[in-house]
């Protein structure tokens, strides 16, 4: 038996585990585990499993597989063919400026609201990213911006030096960066894009991902809004089909 589903505290961020040898184990009498991350931003790490007198039993491996669902704040300024607006005031039906497929129209859009409970439970998967004005260079963004921490953006490819040849990069991974932060915040509000693809779209002077309608990202949601956005959009969210992402992902490590 195999369960392939934990949640830490909040929705959306997820563990994929194989447990099976956990079971195994389970007639000898009560078991404790221990989840410890192996790395700084908490993707990846050890669930170590003793028995009632304390006796290592187990240890397996996890990786983080569905963590908070890339999103934008609702501050964020989106290109549309009405000029730029502010994400919270778009609605469906209305068109923004993609770069490879030019106006497309809003399938749906989303939002995620997590409180300080939320946020305190797991800080790296769902407390926002503070990309100041400037910061990823070229005076861009064009002013300071929260987005949640796997929301990724284009940016320069590092071996090619081009544009055309840009990569996606999570904002998590831009931490460290000179004006790029977490940002300390008591609640949270994340706004999530969706079109007929993964499309690049323009906020903030910056091209960003929108919502990227595959299986992993749509597991991090809750289970009403999946339930309804199969209901509404079953071809856009069908199991067989596959969101191919809009560019590649470059990673952790860079520069």
């Amino acid at each position: 038996m195999t369960v392939a589903d934990l949640t830490l505290g909040a929705a959306g961020a997820n563990v994929l585990a194989d447990l099976s040898e956990l079971f195994s184990l389970g007639a000898e009498g009560r078991l404790a585990s221990r989840f410890a991350f192996s790395d700084h931003d908490e993707r990846n790490g050890l669930i170590g499993v003793a028995d009632a007198e304390g006796q290592q039993r187990a240890e397996l491996s996890f990786t983080l597989a569905a963590q908070a669902v890339p999103c934008l704040s609702p501050q964020a300024m989106v290109a549309s063919d009405r000029g730029l607006v502010r994400a919270s005031a778009l609605r469906p039906g209305m068109r923004i400026v993609t770069r490879d497929n030019g106006l497309q129209e809003l399938a749906w859009i989303g939002y995620r609201r997590f409180d300080w409970r939320a946020l305190g439970l797991a800080p790296q998967l769902l407390g926002p990213v503070l990309i100041r004005k400037g910061a990823l260079g070229a005076d861009l963004p064009e002013a300071d911006v929260l987005v949640s921490p796997n929301h990724r953006f284009l940016t320069t490819d590092v071996a090619a030096g081009t544009l055309q040849s840009g990569r996606l990069i999570a904002a998590a991974d831009l931490v460290g960066r000179p004006g790029i932060e977490r940002a300390s915040v008591a609640q949270v509000t994340y706004v999530q894009l969706l079109l007929a693809r993964h499309e690049l779209v323009m906020a903030d002077g910056i091209w960003s991902e929108s919502f990227q309608a595959d299986a992993l990202r749509l597991a991090a949601l809750d289970p009403e809004v999946q339930a309804d956005l199969r209901a509404r959009f079953p071809d856009l969210v069908a199991p067989e089909r596959a969101d191919v992402a809009v560019r590649p992902d470059l990673g952790p490590a860079i520069g």
